[in-house]
């Protein structure tokens, strides 16, 4: 498996207090700070660390929107560096497990108006430091030998369908949502709404997305296309159908993004006593990862299934 992708995962799934301690090692170990001192907190300033024998501030980050960050950084130490206890700041170093790329209008505009260099190590120069030096894979915990199965198995294992309440007729205990049905409302529908919901800080591909129900009469909605299954009766009692979304096909979902799931549930006449009780509807996830914002693609990423289920418990109002 390839080192620079395992480092590049590593990276980007890195928990905020890792990070800071990850940033501080690369920096004396890289690039020979030796002198950091620890500054982070909540009246830290907008400085993560401090070197006072070089007159240099260091901000670390690993939001998405880093360069929203960095202004609030540097904003915050320009306003605050007399707090800080240090003569004058020379450079200005922001650490970020983000990709960056070019930076030289953001380095002139420091220069201009906060006087000082402003020096950014982004994603790729944090992953080139973790080929160069055991040390920091050891602080990533990657090894040569670590499989990316597994790898993208703890990813996916953080990808969740949670559902949306839309009305007062619902209410959801543990992935258990019960309906109250009103028989006045024969020839309406409710609607169930989903989310397919990213924890973790990867990208990932929703390849498709499998709703199999084990209702007696059918679900789906606009959205979804039913799935031929041989043997199932066409004699309207139908019962382990599944449907696949029409739109969330191959889609990404990044680790701050949601993809909405609509499932619609005719509204039955209140003679239909058979169907009232509790029913599950599994939604069946082929999801795939690819590595956020790292310059390395997988040629055969691994694909993997995941099933969530509801119980669906229909009562008579």
């Amino acid at each position: 498996m390839n080192s620079k992708l395992l480092i590049g995962f590593a990276l980007t799934e890195i928990q905020w207090e890792d990070l800071q301690d990850y940033a501080r090692n690369y920096l004396a170990l890289i690039h020979g700070y030796n002198d950091i001192t620890d500054t982070s907190g909540t009246n830290d300033g907008g400085a993560d660390s401090v070197s006072y024998v070089n007159q240099v501030i260091f901000a670390f980050s690993k939001e998405k929107g880093w360069k929203k960050k960095l202004r609030e950084d540097a904003e915050k130490v320009n306003r605050n560096k007399n707090s800080l206890y240090i003569t004058g700041i020379k450079k200005f170093v922001f650490v970020t497990n983000r990709k960056v790329g070019q930076y030289r209008d953001l380095r002139e505009q420091h220069k201009k108006e906060f006087g000082w260099e402003l020096e950014i190590f982004q994603l790729s120069d944090l992953i080139d430091g973790a080929i160069r030096c055991s040390t920091l894979r050891n602080l990533l915990d990657v090894s040569d030998e670590q499989d990316y199965i597994e790898v993208a198995k703890s990813i996916i294992d953080q990808i969740d369908i949670e559902f949306i309440e839309t009305g007062n007729q619902f209410s959801n205990y543990d992935n258990e949502i019960v309906i109250n049905y009103m028989g006045s409302e024969i020839g309406k529908v409710c609607y169930l709404r989903f989310n397919i919901v990213n924890n973790s800080q990867s990208k990932v591909i929703i390849n498709k997305v499998i709703l199999k129900h084990a209702l007696p009469f059918e679900v789906g909605g606009k959205d979804w296309t039913d799935v031929p299954v041989p043997g199932i009766p066409r004699d309207g009692i139908l019962r382990n159908i599944s449907f696949q979304h029409n739109h969330i096909l191959n889609s990404e979902l990044d680790y701050d993004s949601l993809h909405n799931l609509r499932v619609e549930i005719p509204i039955l006449h209140q003679a239909a006593k058979n169907v009232y009780g509790d029913w599950l509807i599994t939604f069946t996830l082929e999801v795939s990862v690819q590595p956020q914002e790292v310059d390395y693609k997988i040629k055969q990423p691994e694909i993997r299934h995941k099933e969530i289920g509801f119980k669906i418990n229909l009562k008579e109002d």
